[in-house]
């Protein structure tokens, strides 16, 4: 999957993957929504204590989606996360 073209992955760290995915997965959907993506997480393997993100969709919204994603990381690594 990662070799897609329409394809772009970010590394959650587990601790903030549940700030990702918004209560009942509101947060992701709402992105998804916003960047006209679709963005799934991969439950069955763990690297390096991160999950890792699929985001799909044309480059733009890909990419600002993958921009917001580091972001929303970020802000619940500053939080203490």
């Amino acid at each position: 999957l990662e070799k897609r073209e329409d394809t772009v992955t970010a590394d959650v760290p587990k601790h903030a993957v549940g700030f990702v995915l918004g209560a009942k997965g509101s947060t992701i959907r709402e992105m998804e929504t916003r960047f006209h993506t679709f963005m799934f997480f991969d439950n069955e393997t763990v690297y390096d204590g991160c999950k890792r993100l699929y985001i799909l969709g044309e480059t733009k919204p890909r990419l600002d989606a993958l921009a917001e994603v580091e972001k929303v990381i970020t802000l619940k690594m500053d939080r203490g996360g």
